[in-house]
């Protein structure tokens, strides 16, 4: 029955569920095999309410969280705003390589930290969406991990440094997974709604590298918070 549920389309995401809730599911899942009916049905509905408590105290937080990702190469960073409002992935980090791996080097079933760290953590705190997807330039360090996570998440908006659509990097590694995420190029003269920073950089479009990379500023949990790698 698993297996064929992983078949159907769409991705329902439980996320992490605290250990005390996850304890009482398991207690009330083991009073479903007694023997007296009456116990049986309370089990059940105690389940049901536990379990519907669980979702909410997952997928709507009452506290906000800035989190940075140890993924060994690149850099990638996540603000998620009270109640699940906004998620924004800033980045996504990416192993560059250097010319072609030998067949010894290559391994038959490969993921990603994009997909091992990134996604599994998000998954984790019940997110399935990602509202804003900024990509600050093209560096593979960047954005190497970017078709990973266009695949695996649903992302609503990738915003990325004016003139980056011109650059090979972006029409090979972003455009051909974007499904239904819209793109918008950026500089400090635009702003995106829901977007829960200011965009202060760069100042005129360019060709997506270090000195035109996208520069975020504003305030996360009463702290001044300034983004710019």
């Amino acid at each position: 029955m698993v297996d064929l549920c992983a078949t159907l389309p769409g991705n329902f995401v439980v996320g992490k569920i605290p250990n005390a809730l996850a304890a009482i599911l398991l207690f009330l899942a083991l009073g479903m095999f007694a023997r007296e009916a009456k116990i049986k049905h309370i089990s059940r509905i105690s389940w049901l309410v536990s379990f519907s408590v669980a979702m909410i105290f997952v997928h709507l937080p009452y506290h906000g969280e800035f989190a940075t990702f140890d993924i060994g190469q690149g850099d990638a960073a996540v603000i998620r705003e009270p109640y699940n409002k906004t998620i924004t992935l800033i980045d996504t980090g990416g192993k560059v390589t250097f010319g072609e791996q030998p067949a010894w080097q290559k391994q038959k079933y490969f993921r990603t930290n994009g997909e091992t760290v990134i996604v599994n953590y998000l998954h984790s705190r019940g997110i399935s969406k990602i509202d804003n997807l900024v990509l600050s330039h093209h560096d593979q360090d960047h954005i190497g991990n970017a078709k990973v996570i266009l695949t695996k998440m649903n992302v609503k908006n990738v915003i990325i440094p004016a003139g980056m659509m011109q650059q090979s990097s972006f029409k090979t590694e972003i455009k051909p997974y974007l499904r239904s995420a819209q793109v918008t190029e950026v500089t400090n003269n635009i702003q995106v709604s829901k977007l829960p920073l200011q965009i202060v950089h760069p100042f005129k479009s360019g060709q997506a590298k270090n000195e035109d990379c996208i520069a975020l500023f504003g305030h996360i949990g009463g702290k001044k918070y300034f983004h710019c790698w």
